[in-house]
């Protein structure tokens, strides 16, 4: 709980000032329908005055040691610094407008694609206390799922883990009431300012539309052997097998409808 009291000495800081703030979630997310396991990453919501980013915690600081790396030079190369991360989306949020761009790579590829997602949320008089925040529970149906979510207006920030946004405080926990996918907020930071979007990086994603990034990401996926093969990358016989089985299963994605 120590987290939590620290947390709520800055909010009045936050109100006044609207200074960058770290807000870390932790996800549980059931990935296969056909296995009865959870993965769990952290993530971290990058807030400024005009919006934020959404970012594996892993992939973050690969992308760090990655550019470390890349300013020292080969001899400093430690593959076993690099974390694996399971997620290597980013998502970027324009508060003014309620724009949402959704960056995402696989192999050689980047692509990024533009939404205004439209949150219809039914908020409950049901309160919850969560840490040391005050709660109050919305609910919705969107991307296929029905969704519970418990937000606190001692942040006054609209904006939460994922795309999710557009309630009138930060969201603190939300999951689909299947439980197959959930986000926890658990560490918030004041941090100095920063440019977090590096946007010279950002910038080379291909813009396309989410219809088109769907459809790739298919195809890719389909053909993952082959497409690794024609950029280079020689996968051994046990590393095709797993790829081959997991196109095969199930995968459980948290947007089941687009």
């Amino acid at each position: 709980m120590k987290n939590y009291i620290l947390i709520l000495l800055t909010i009045s800081s936050f109100i006044s000032a609207q200074q960058n703030y770290v807000f870390t979630y932790r996800m549980d997310a059931k990935l296969s329908t056909t296995q009865d396991y959870k993965t769990t990453e952290d993530f971290y919501l990058f807030s400024s005055k005009t919006g934020s980013f959404f970012i594996s915690e892993k992939f973050n600081t690969r992308d760090s040691i990655a550019q470390d790396i890349a300013n020292k030079g080969f001899e400093s190369l430690n593959l076993s610094k690099i974390p694996k991360a399971q997620f290597k989306f980013i998502v970027e949020k324009n508060y003014a407008n309620n724009m949402v761009n959704f960056y995402d790579n696989i192999l050689n590829y980047k692509f990024v694609y533009e939404e205004t997602p439209i949150f219809e949320w039914s908020i409950s008089n049901e309160k919850l206390k969560i840490g040391e925040f005050s709660c109050t529970k919305a609910t919705m149906t969107h991307y296929g799922r029905d969704w519970v979510a418990w937000f606190t207006e001692e942040i006054p920030l609209q904006d939460g883990p994922y795309k999710f946004s557009q309630l009138p405080g930060l969201i603190v926990r939300i999951n689909d009431t299947q439980d197959h996918f959930k986000f926890d907020l658990f560490s918030i930071k004041k941090i100095e300012h920063k440019d977090f979007s590096e946007k010279k990086k950002l910038l080379s994603y291909k813009k396309i539309t989410k219809k088109e990034y769907l459809e790739s990401m298919q195809n890719i996926n389909k053909n993952i052997v082959k497409e690794a093969s024609d950029i280079g990358i020689t996968l051994d016989e046990e590393t095709q097998k797993r790829l081959s089985k997991k196109r095969k299963s199930d995968r459980n994605k948290l947007e089941l409808i687009p």
